[in-house]
């Protein structure tokens, strides 16, 4: 029951999307413009760097506050990673926008900074980095989606990494879309949203 509870409490975390209430506040759905991604980085393609920073740190946020409830109320194995997959399902497939979320990597980051703040600062940094030279947050997001629990399996905790792999394979499937612009050259990449105002 409590680890029911987790999930549960973990993807009503997940559907809070900050993205979305911006894009209505302005009169607009985030579906219809930009990428269509309810997400920080089409927060900044649309609104300008100030949203899409706010946006993303609101779902970094909603991962660690997640597992810091369910942790505290559960003294269980395996709890905090139950919650925060849960919160990326849920930021990734929200009911009440008709399961049309965002990609779930910030909530990803997220996660791991609660779970493991050393591998959560390295992906923020790998992203970043890899998203610099390539142009495409796209390819950084699943470099790190891969790397995540392909660094639970290397330290043999397993029941971790298969219960990370779930949200993995979301991630992977979700970014098909952004792989066939990128090769097709329609993608829109990173620097040219600094031309955007905040």
């Amino acid at each position: 029951m409590e680890y029911i509870i987790s999930i549960i409490i973990g993807y009503a975390f997940g559907t809070l999307n900050l993205a979305s209430m911006i894009a209505k506040s302005k009169g607009q759905d985030i579906h219809d413009i930009g990428t269509g991604n309810p997400g920080a980085s089409n927060t900044v393609i649309n609104f300008g760097w100030l949203s899409g920073v706010m946006v993303g740190a609101h779902d970094i946020l909603k991962g660690i506050i997640a597992i810091f409830i369910t942790t505290r109320l559960f003294d269980l194995p395996y709890i905090g990673v139950v919650t925060g997959v849960s919160a990326i399902l849920g930021h990734m497939y929200p009911f009440q926008m008709k399961f049309k979320g965002g990609k779930g990597f910030a909530t990803l980051i997220g996660v791991n900074l609660m779970l493991n703040w050393k591998l959560g600062l390295f992906i923020m940094v790998a992203t970043l980095v890899i998203t610099l030279i390539t142009n495409y947050i796209a390819i950084a997001t699943t470099f790190s989606a891969i790397f995540i629990p392909s660094f639970y399996f290397y330290f043999s905790l397993n029941i971790t990494a298969l219960i990370f792999l779930i949200a993995t394979v979301c991630i992977l499937y979700k970014h098909i879309p952004n792989f066939k612009k990128i090769l097709n050259g329609t993608e829109v990449g990173i620097w040219s949203t600094f031309k955007k105002k905040s």
